[in-house]
């Protein structure tokens, strides 16, 4: 898996505006990263490193996912 993170949308096109406003976006490519082991557990902890070395890139904190309601 190799993270790549885009940096610089959320200011070109906020959650607020309807058309998006010229600024620089930057493009980063971390280094591949490779499963510990196999089986779903290892899968569940590879997109967790992924999501933070994106994190991690761009800036931000991670954003948990909204307990889903039964």
């Amino acid at each position: 898996m190799v993270p790549i993170a885009i940096r610089g949308t959320r200011e070109i096109l906020s959650a607020d505006r309807w058309l998006p406003r010229p600024g620089p976006v930057t493009l980063t490519m971390g280094p591949p990263l490779a499963p510990d082991g196999e089986g779903w557990p290892a899968m569940v902890r590879l997109r967790d490193r992924t999501r933070a070395e994106i994190a991690r890139r761009t800036g931000e904190g991670l954003v948990e996912r909204a307990a889903i309601a039964s």
